[in-house]
């Protein structure tokens, strides 16, 4: 086969990889968007047209931002075949979901992996607290009903 099963395997997986960071990164753009037009009210336009137009410009440099990486990475990965053996092929590895090339002495290359991670840092994801509803009961275990008990103003 000539190693193009691992290849194959090695393409889909950098593949896999950049779309699961890159629609992450996505996600937390549309949360931003999200709050930020919600002030296009009082510029005097409407709120879901400007959504649209932003979220389709966002998904569009997603896109590209996507494509651009995964031919990046994978022009600049390789299988390398072992100088003592012309039979076997050295196989990427995964670590952190990162992959890893290994090179000839059998040592990696994460140089430039590491630069790209620092140079973008990651934000959290915007996480959303649960609320008592009105008519539920208290957490404070008195047994009354939330709004009798401590949702009074």
């Amino acid at each position: 086969t000539e190693g193009k099963e691992v290849v194959d395997r090695f393409e889909r997986a950098i593949t896999l990889m950049v779309i699961d960071e890159q629609w992450k990164e996505h996600l937390r753009e549309m949360d931003d968007l999200r709050t930020n037009v919600q002030n296009a009210s009082m510029e005097q336009k409407d709120p879901l047209q400007e959504f649209k137009k932003h979220s389709y410009i966002i998904f569009k440099e997603m896109l590209d931002r996507t494509n651009a990486e995964i031919v990046s990475f994978l022009m600049k990965g390789g299988v390398y075949q072992s100088p003592n053996d012309g039979s076997r092929k050295a196989a990427p590895r995964i670590i952190d979901e990162q992959v890893v090339q290994p090179t000839i002495e059998g040592s990696t290359n994460r140089g430039e992996e590491l630069e790209q991670e620092n140079k973008a840092p990651k934000q959290a994801p915007v996480v959303a607290e649960s609320k008592v509803g009105r008519n539920e009961p208290c957490p404070c275990g008195s047994g009354k009903k939330f709004k009798a008990c401590h949702g009074k103003n």
